[in-house]
């Protein structure tokens, strides 16, 4: 059962079919997809989690994680995976954007 969900779901989503236990946590794959799904329909988003039951994490959840995110300095990875997933299911023209990287330096003042 698990490899045919699998292609579609991630893991913590097939644990939830197969067992019917609520998800205590979700992992940042869950919430990035979810992220992902969620940009690109909102209202989809809302019809698969409330009307299918479909296991996806709930908005105060994504707010959660998204506002305790920490942006140190160095590769955003799990920034660029959103991106990545966003930029898939865009046209071409949509995915033109600039990146622009910046050197920073904190200054402790005594």
């Amino acid at each position: 059962m698990r490899d045919i969900l699998s292609p579609f779901f991630t893991d913590t989503q097939i644990d939830f079919f197969l067992t019917g236990e609520s998800v205590r946590k979700w992992s940042d794959d869950d919430v990035a997809r979810a992220l992902t799904l969620k940009s690109i329909s909102p209202n989809g988003y809302h019809y698969l989690r409330e009307q299918l039951k479909l296991p996806f994490p709930s908005v105060s959840t994504l707010q959660r994680w998204t506002n305790g995110h920490s942006f140190n300095p160095g590769i955003l990875d799990s920034v660029l995976k959103l991106m990545k997933n966003k930029g898939e299911t865009m046209t071409t023209g949509e995915r033109a954007c600039i990146l622009s990287f910046d050197e920073r330096q904190n200054l402790v003042t005594e």
